[in-house]
């Protein structure tokens, strides 16, 4: 395994996300495109306005094109 995301949500509108990586993939970078960040071994995002059902799709999107 080479990284790992928790997705979970927060509040009624709000999912998060925490990324964790072994240092192969950057977690950082992929968790930009959800307006979060961090570094490459650590990161987080947290989306609101949307549901965990499409969080858990564009995630899935951005990691399939690593």
């Amino acid at each position: 395994i080479k990284a790992s995301f928790v997705i979970a949500k927060i509040d009624e509108n709000v999912v998060g996300i925490s990324g964790r990586s072994n240092g192969s993939i950057n977690v950082g970078k992929v968790l930009e495109q959800f307006n979060g960040g961090g570094s490459e071994t650590e990161a987080a995002a947290r989306i609101e306005d949307d549901n965990i059902n499409n969080v858990i799709e564009e995630l899935s999107k951005l990691i399939r094109n690593l």
